[in-house]
């Protein structure tokens, strides 16, 4: 399950819906993306939880909606990590087979004292947030500056902790659930000096045009795109399932 964050579903080169022609960037370019939409179903009126990231991140690991899990005193109060009773899609899935190994990778960000190991899970970041994934932006800078450096957002890190999660237990014949939650693309905006090289060269869209953003964006694309190679080369396809989201 790979999560994305503040992507939109206009941000990519890959249309979302036949019908909508500006469901798809005219500047970003995600490859990755399109092979995933190619080989997969797109859910055109599938929807976040919430149009805000805790929230939704809440709500995918307990499966319940933000309004039954309340706002931030009434989460904390009643979400402890003592309370074992709790469903949580690791708790699910070992209590169907206790041989299932799970993993979080990358932003957890659920504003309360909830590691993911409370919830279940073998292996994890640990209980981080957006200024895991950022530089040193301020809340004036962070929309127009742009950051270069080799691993923007974290994302190769990221990326390489997963694909080290699923090798490990494809070898030791476990099954297994990964989340890969990216901070990218949550402003700060950072990239490789290759790609701002090549976003402030390519011709601006008439929707989209930052190259920062840009960038950003296809570091990410090139990271789900590793996850993909892994599940070919690993040979596990014919039991895998891929789900990507935006918050």
């Amino acid at each position: 399950f790979i999560l994305t964050d503040d992507q939109g579903w206009s941000s990519s080169s890959q249309e979302m819906d036949d019908r909508i022609p500006n469901s798809m960037s005219d500047f970003y370019e995600t490859p990755s993306m399109e092979r995933l939409a190619k080989n997969g179903i797109r859910f055109s009126s599938g929807y976040a939880p919430c149009a805000l990231c805790c929230p939704t991140r809440r709500s995918i690991q307990f499966g319940q909606t933000p309004m039954r899990q309340g706002d931030d005193e009434h989460f904390r109060k009643n979400y402890q990590p003592e309370n074992k009773q709790l469903i949580t899609i690791p708790r699910m899935l070992k209590s169907i087979d206790p041989a299932y190994r799970t993993a979080h990778y990358g932003k957890w960000d659920l504003r309360a004292d909830l590691f993911p190991e409370d919830l279940g899970y073998d292996e994890s970041d640990g209980n981080t947030g957006n200024r895991n994934g950022d530089m040193n932006s301020t809340k004036d800078t962070k929309w127009t500056e742009v950051f270069l450096n080799n691993d923007p957002k974290r994302i190769e890190t990221i990326t390489a902790r997963a694909l080290n999660f699923m090798k490990r237990n494809v070898n030791s014949g476990n099954p297994f659930y990964l989340q890969i939650s990216h901070y990218a693309t949550h402003v700060d905006m950072q990239t490789t000096e290759e790609l701002y090289k090549k976003y402030r060269q390519k011709k601006k869209g008439e929707v989209h045009s930052n190259p920062g953003w840009a960038g950003m964006l296809e570091s990410l694309d090139t990271g789900i795109g590793k996850i993909l190679d892994a599940i070919d080369q690993l040979k596990i396809s014919g039991n895998t399932y891929l789900i990507l989201m935006a918050d």
